[in-house]
This record gives structure tokens, sequence and C-alpha cells, in this order.
């Protein structure tokens, strides 16, 4: 089909930014006129759209003014439990920049709500404008471009305050660092190579050696990050594994497929990690990715997956698939939720993504649309860096390795500085950057 061939993004899904011929949904050339583009949308909702039976029969396309309204009209998301929320339209340079490159137009930081409502800073890539200005892990942000979080939240102001993704974009952040000072920063966005296998090392403990690598995102560059990662974790023989996914929102799914092979090894090849399934009109689009012999696995029969709400997409695919084979536990908070896959079109300027099937396991589990539960339940220690083994999710992590135990929670709250909607602040935030697409500023 002459959909992306973008390589396999799931849960974005499978195919590669080319035309390939005989795609009988898109035409040859392809209409970028308003109208064109408005009808395309309806033809792929109407058709491979995994809810498609559940679409609008009849719309009037004429009352609509854009492909977005097209698909706001059509997406299936009914008012109670509700199922699409990840069909999107978005501007075709930045979607190639993120997922083939690593890329995009930003500050260089991730941030998250806690839950007593503070927007705290999660990871800052050190090379990012928001590292030379000398942002840290753990610091609160207060205030965006003089306006409070709270302010920006309840009016919704985000775009506002970020300002456009363009290099040069200043705004000033005002922040409440680990020692309590209150600094202004100035930060400026430029063009922010993501961080992809940050950290990787080999902890000691009394049940053998344990492997632990902070993966942030499944885009293209990162092959060769988790290749070189789990080459360091086979020569050193570690004898069980970490896997932090804990603010990776998936991408492409073929490194869902690379990365279950170098945890599991050889011993599984040809075993089933994902079965695809599109709805029955489209069913000859069904598929198996099968884990693979890689040279550089480590092949390990335990694996701890560190998780949050952030934890999306390609990360949950690859945690559900290696559950039938692996003995497979979770630290953190429940995952993000999102069990189906999307095959992603170019309409001239557009990148359009649709979810188009289903993805389960090898024994038929999946639609964990409430998210993958945890073993043991931890709060993300902001206080420390990621790969120290006192913060709170490794140490838990580590301890299941050695005992098959949980810790006590470690009580990591402050007290709370305003008072917000955090489940709706992250829905506006989600709408600036989707899931996939990390959620860094």
């Amino acid at each position: 089909m002459k959909r992306w061939a973008f390589a396999a993004l799931l849960s974005f899904a499978s195919l590669w930014l080319c035309g390939c011929d005989g795609d009988p949904l898109l035409p040859e050339p392809p209409d970028c006129s308003p109208d064109g583009q408005k009808s395309f949308v309806q033809t792929i909702l109407s058709s491979i759209y995994l809810w498609a039976d559940k679409t609008p029969q009849h719309l009037d396309l004429s009352k609509l003014n854009t492909p977005q309204e097209v698909l706001e009209a059509m997406a299936y998301r009914p008012a109670v439990g509700g199922f699409d929320k990840w069909s999107s339209i978005v501007d075709l340079a930045p979607y190639v920049a993120y997922f083939q490159r690593g890329e995009a137009v930003a500050f260089g930081y991730s941030t998250a709500f806690t839950s007593q409502g503070e927007l705290r800073v999660t990871w800052v890539v050190k090379s990012s404008p928001a590292g030379a200005a000398g942002l840290t892990r753990g610091a609160t942000i207060l205030e965006i471009g003089g306006r409070s979080i709270a302010d920006i939240v309840h009016n919704n102001l985000w775009q506002e305050v970020l300002g456009p993704n363009e290099k040069g974009a200043s705004v000033v952040h005002r922040i409440r660092n680990l020692d309590g000072t209150v600094t202004d920063m100035t930060i400026s966005k430029d063009v922010v190579e993501f961080d992809r296998v940050p950290v990787v090392k080999v902890i000691p403990t009394e049940s053998g050696k344990v492997g632990y690598l902070l993966y942030m995102g499944f885009v293209a560059p990162s092959e060769a990050d988790l290749r070189m990662a789990f080459d360091q974790l086979r020569t050193e023989h570690v004898d069980s594994l970490v896997v932090d996914l804990r603010y990776n929102g998936g991408g492409y799914v073929y490194l869902a497929g690379i990365l279950g092979s170098l945890i599991a090894g050889p011993a599984f090849e040809g075993k089933a990690l994902l079965r695809n399934t599109y709805n029955s009109t489209w069913s000859q689009y069904d598929s198996e990715m099968k884990l693979t012999a890689e040279p550089q696995a480590v092949g390990v029969r335990k694996v701890v997956f560190l998780t949050s709400d952030q934890t999306a997409s390609a990360s949950e695919l690859l945690i559900n698939g290696l559950e039938p084979f692996l003995d497979v536990k979770l630290v953190g908070d429940r995952t993000y939720g999102k069990p189906v896959g999307a095959d992603v079109w170019q309409q001239c300027n557009l990148a359009i993504t649709v979810i188009t099937f289903r993805s389960l396991n090898a024994l038929d589990h999946g639609d964990y649309f409430d998210g993958l539960p945890v073993d043991c339940e931890q709060p993300d220690d902001l206080d420390r860096q990621l790969g120290d083994p006192e913060e709170g999710r490794l140490r838990q992590a580590l301890m299941l390795l050695n005992n098959g135990a949980c810790l006590p929670h470690r009580d990591l709250t402050r007290p709370p500085t305003i008072t917000i909607d955090i489940a709706r602040a992250r829905e506006q935030l989600e709408k600036l950057r989707p899931a996939e697409m990390n959620s860094m500023q």
C-alpha cells in the first residue's frame, strides 16, 4: 500500500514514507486541494480505520473546513468508554524530524505533573538550550512566560506561553531548584537531538549482575544505541535486566521487535512478539512480528520494566509481548494504555495517522486500554538521578529481583504549591505533542 513505510511505527505503524505501488486509498498524484485532503481523510476513516463500522455513513464535507475537522467528525470517540484518542493529523516536517532523526525544535526538557499538582522537570538534554541554562532534573517550574502553571492550565495557555516552534524563540521560566532557591531562566528553542539510551550500567547485587538501561524513545537512530548498549551488557555477563521506560512514549514498532530480541535472546527466535489484526475488510494485512536472533542479545530470563503513565504504545507492546516468554515485572505506575496501532499516510504536507489495528501478544492478550498494572507501585523519585541504585523505582526493581518482594513506599511527596486539574493539564500537553513524540518541550 502507499502508506508510509515509516518502518513499523506502532503503535504507530508499519510502513515507510515511500510510495509503494497499488494503494487503493491514495490517488496518484495526490490531490492537495482542501477538498481533496478532506475527501482522502474520509476515505481512510470509512475503510481501513479500525472502527470504520462505527463512523458516520453520510458526512457533508462541504460543512467541514479542514482535514482535521473531518477526522474529529468521524473518529470513534463515544462520550462514555471512548477508544480513539490517537488518530491525528500533523505537519509532515516535524513528524519526520522526530521519528527518523530523533530531533525537534524545543527547549530540551521533559516534565510531569506530580500528584501534588507541581510541574517538575523529569529529564534535561545536556546539549540542549535548557541544559546550557542550568536546568536540572527535579526542578519545579513555577511560571512560564510570566504566567503561573495554574493560570496556564485553567486557560489552556500552553501554546501562547511556550511560543512558536522556531529556532531562537525565547521564554522566561521561573524555576524552584532542589535546594529551594528560585531562579528565572531565559531559555531559547533550538534543534534538539533527543537522548535515546543515555544511561547504561551494570549493578552488582547479591543475586548477580543487574544490567540497567534508560531508553527514551523508539526513534530510528536509537537502533545503533540499543545494539551498543546490549553489546556492553552481554560482554559483562549480566544475569537480569532493568529496562527504564518511564518516559518512553513509543514510536517505531520494528524497534520493539529488536529490543525484545536483544532481551530474550536466540532461545526464543521465531516466537511471536505481537500479532496485529485489522478490521474484517482489511484482514489481508494481519501480521506477526517474530523475535529474532541478534548478536548483541543478553538472553536473560528476568526483566523488570520501570514504567509510568508516560510509558506508551510501542513500550507497552514490548512489555506485553515478552510476558509469555520471560519473568516480566513492572515497577512504578500503571502505563498509559494504548493497545492499538496506526498506519501513517503522507498527504501533501500532512502526516495522517489513523488507528488501524489491534496488537496482541502470543497468548492473544491485549486490549489494555486502562494501561498495564505494576507489580510494585513507586512514585518517580525526582530528587535522584536516573540510574542511581537509590533512586526509588530502581531501588524497588533491585529488591524485586533479589528478594521477590516490594519495598514499602518511600514518601517522596512535598506539600502542594498549586491546585490544578492534573488530568486536564496532561490532556492539554498531549495535544501539543502526541505521546509517541515524547513529552519534550
